[in-house]
């Protein structure tokens, strides 16, 4: 009877929202093209669950803005992106245990084979990998490539391409494509198959999923049939993105239907089994691992939120133009699977409108179902004795741990950064004052749930702030953004006013000789802005764009140009008046403070991964 009441729970409680069926699919019916007009989105497919029930199974806009063929969400199948991941995690569990491999059991000796590199001094477990936890360098770039022949094995590109660590497993949780390919790795490992037959087998094969697949080629004649294009703006008109292939498949590469991942929802919400077993469902659900005990943390392939006082799985996905949303309330037995046609990539980093759309639709949704079983309000809180000293030790210029350190794309995470200011009372991150309430813990001022918090001992400056289920880690002042621009407009500046020197015929030294340094290094600015803002930053995932090979040639010219500029001043010196040798030292100084600089940011030299 407690067992038959428990399942009820959630009935009574979506019942308590005050909208059914019915509500739901007139609230979609009548936002979701209002959506995809204003946010310039072709066609989207979605589908909501409840337990074992399918709530609404919706096809909205077209797949086809050039034919106007409308999506059909049964058959259309999308590429999903990084909701691979729970799909993959699912999978990985299944077959880990398959083989007696735990959660928690060391995985260094099994990782040989691979250039795991610094060696870890801990272990690094599964648990680690499905977490975000193992503390591994991000790679984006490269995951894809343009043509089926240019595919390898998940062994082969690991081999080759495995990004270093950056900190020790479990220490923060820094989101990374590579944890969930080497768990796939360790699975293919485990069983002597390659993953895609794998999923098939554990996972795909037993939920009667034929619309999706994680195979690249020969993909099964359902998926064949019913695969789309993703599509951006060119000019007025739309512009497909040809399809591509994921190397990386357990991270990104799936394809998958509207209809087929409601069977992956109401698995995980039923968790009655067969597939997954019900052990194994709650452990794949339950939350794993955090950054602090009271912010979001992480379960085996999902993120945590918090909507209505109820916790919340989500996971977000982008690949090859697609871009899909895959979101759970497992206390109230309801799931969410979303997924459009438009590119939401945007020049320097930034988005397009188009990247509202997911969490727009999930929005309406929750809204709809999920009743207001919030916290009462709490008071605003005081701080703690020591808040202001702590608040010193905790501001400083801190940025998003998501992001390469090895490579050229750590430029991609210039501008995701934050400043935290010291208050009497906590810190101000940029949005307002946190008021420390525990020693490195900080509420929002106004009193609620929203909290940050920071990691380091008494007395130490902290290494990482935690906001939401993201970590953020200290770095340089003159790496942050608000230092950038105005640095590298300076040093642009300078060089531009060395070359008018020049020009006009006043070196300290040989006319061309002093130069050459600047007219490199002014040339890569201009030509890297160039190709920041023209390029589409989708291209990138197959690699460093052409023109980027170029570029990097010219610090390197400029760097030895400069070495051999040293050597001619040395020789002449003795012949330089004391404003030619101070003009020459200031000269030197910017280019060497500039190619240092430009070293911290990995673009000096060849740092392609």
């Amino acid at each position: 009877m407690g067992r038959r009441l428990r399942r009820a729970i959630p009935l009574l409680l979506l019942a308590a929202a005050g909208t059914g069926q019915a509500g739901v699919l007139e609230v979609l019916d009548r936002e979701v093209p209002a959506l995809l007009e204003t946010l310039d989105v072709p066609g989207a497919a979605l589908v909501v669950v409840r337990g074992r029930e399918v709530v609404a199974l919706r096809g909205y806009g077209t797949v086809d803005p050039r034919a106007g063929t409308p999506v059909d969400p049964a058959r259309h199948v999308f590429r999903i992106g990084s909701v691979s991941k729970p799909l993959t995690a699912t999978t990985v569990l299944r077959v880990a245990g398959a083989h007696g491999l735990g959660l928690h059991d060391d995985l260094r000796d099994l990782l040989a084979p691979l250039p795991v590199r610094p060696a870890p001094a801990e272990p690094l477990t599964l648990h680690h990998l499905l977490t975000q936890g193992a503390g591994f360098n991000e790679r984006l770039f490269g995951q894809h490539v343009t043509r089926a022949g240019d595919l390898r094995s998940l062994d082969e590109y690991l081999r080759r391409h495995l990004p270093p660590r950056f900190i020790e497993p479990g220490a923060v949780i820094a989101y990374n494509d590579h944890h969930t390919v080497l768990a796939g790795w360790v699975a293919e490992r485990l069983a002597g198959a390659r993953f895609e037959a794998l999923a098939e087998q554990e996972l795909l094969g037993p939920l009667g999923m034929a619309a999706t697949t994680f195979r690249q080629t020969d993909l099964p004649p359902v998926v064949a049939d019913g695969m789309t294009r993703s599509w951006r703006r060119s000019g007025d008109g739309w512009r497909p993105y040809p399809r591509d292939f994921v190397i990386t498949t357990p991270a990104a590469g799936a394809w998958s239907s509207a209809a087929d991942m409601a069977k992956y929802l109401a698995a995980l919400l039923d968790c009655r089994g067969p597939l997954p077993e019900p052990a194994l469902c709650a452990v794949q659900l339950a939350r794993q691992a955090g950054n602090h005990p009271r912010l979001p943390g992480r379960a085996y392939g999902f993120a945590e939120a918090r909507h209505g006082g109820f916790r919340v799985l989500f996971k977000d996905g982008q690949a090859s133009g697609f871009n899909a949303r895959l979101l759970l309330v497992p206390e109230l037995g309801l799931g969410v699977f979303v997924v459009h046609n438009r590119n939401i990539l945007g020049a320097f980093g930034g988005f397009e409108p188009a990247a509202r759309f997911n969490r727009s639709v999930t929005g309406l949704v929750l809204d709809a179902l999920v009743p207001d079983a919030g916290a009462a309000p709490t008071p605003p809180p005081e701080p703690i004795a020591g808040a202001a000293e702590r608040a010193r030790r905790y501001a400083g210029d801190y940025r998003n741990v998501v992001a390469a350190r090895h490579t050229w794309e750590r430029l991609i995470g210039m501008f995701d950064d934050l400043r935290v200011r010291a208050t009497p009372r906590g810190v101000d991150p940029g949005w307002g004052e946190y008021v420390e309430i525990e020693p490195g813990l900080l509420q929002w001022h106004e009193g609620g749930e929203s909290v940050i918090a920071f990691d380091g001992g008494a007395g130490r400056a902290p290494a990482h702030v935690f906001i939401g289920g993201g970590a953020y880690e200290r770095v340089p002042w003159y790496t942050a953004s608000w230092f950038t621009p105005w640095y590298v407009l300076a040093t642009a500046a300078w060089l531009a006013g060395w070359l008018a020197l020049v020009w006009r015929g006043r070196p300290a030294g040989g006319r061309w000789l002093t130069a050459l340094p600047a007219l490199c290094l002014l040339g890569f600015l201009l030509g890297l802005g160039a190709l920041l803002a023209g390029v589409d930053v989708q291209s990138l995932f197959h690699g460093p764009p052409p023109a980027l090979l170029v570029l990097l040639a010219l610090p390197l010219v400029a760097a030895a140009a400069l070495a051999v500029r040293c050597v001619a001043l040395a020789m002449g010196w003795p012949r330089l008046a004391w404003r030619g040798r101070l003009a020459a030292l200031l000269d030197l100084a910017v280019v060497v403070a500039f190619l240092a600089w430009l070293n911290y940011w990995q673009l000096l030299g060849y740092r392609l991964g």
